[in-house]
C-alpha cells in the first residue's frame, strides 16, 4: 500500500497543497495491483444546477484517481484521451468514493478505468482514459 498527500510547491486542483480553491485530496493505491482510491464529501463550490456535482468536475475527479494509478506505479503522464459515462447523480456534501486501476499497457500508452461510487456502493460515473508515460 502506499499514500499520496498533497505536496507543496504543487498547484493541482485536486491534488496538490498550493492551489487556494484545490480540494487537496490524499489518495491511496497498491502500485502491484495498479489500483489507487480517495474517500471525500464534495464540496458545494462543485455545484452544477439543482445542488449536484457539475459534470465537468466529475470528469476532473476521475481523471485525477486515474493519473494517481501512474504515480503508485512511480510514473508521470498526460492524459491523451478521456471518456466519461454519467451513470446517476452526484449529490454534494456527502461522501462518495474514487476507485481507479490500470487494464492495459503498451510502451507508452497506460488505458485506465475509473468509477466513482455514493457510500452505498453504488456507481455514479465511470471513464476509460488513455495515458501516454512521459519519459519512457
Amino acid at each position: 500500500m502506499k499514500v499520496l498527500q498533497p505536496k507543496s510547491g504543487n498547484p493541482c486542483f485536486g491534488c496538490g497543497n498550493d492551489n487556494p480553491f484545490g480540494l487537496k485530496l490524499t489518495f491511496q493505491g497498491d502500485p502491484q495491483a495498479g489500483t489507487a482510491w480517495t474517500e471525500f464529501e464534495p464540496p458545494t463550490f462543485l455545484s452544477g444546477s439543482a445542488g449536484i456535482m457539475h459534470g465537468g468536475f466529475i470528469s476532473l475527479l476521475l481523471d485525477e484517481v486515474s493519473s494517481k494509478v501512474l504515480s503508485m506505479l512511480d510514473k508521470r503522464g498526460l492524459t491523451r484521451t478521456l471518456e466519461v459515462s454519467f451513470e446517476k447523480i452526484v449529490p454534494l456534501g456527502k461522501q462518495i468514493r474514487l476507485e481507479a486501476r490500470l487494464l492495459e499497457q503498451d510502451g507508452r500508452k497506460h488505458i485506465i478505468e475509473a468509477k466513482l461510487l455514493n457510500s452505498e456502493g453504488e456507481i455514479l460515473a465511470t471513464s476509460r482514459a488513455l495515458f501516454l508515460v512521459l519519459g519512457s
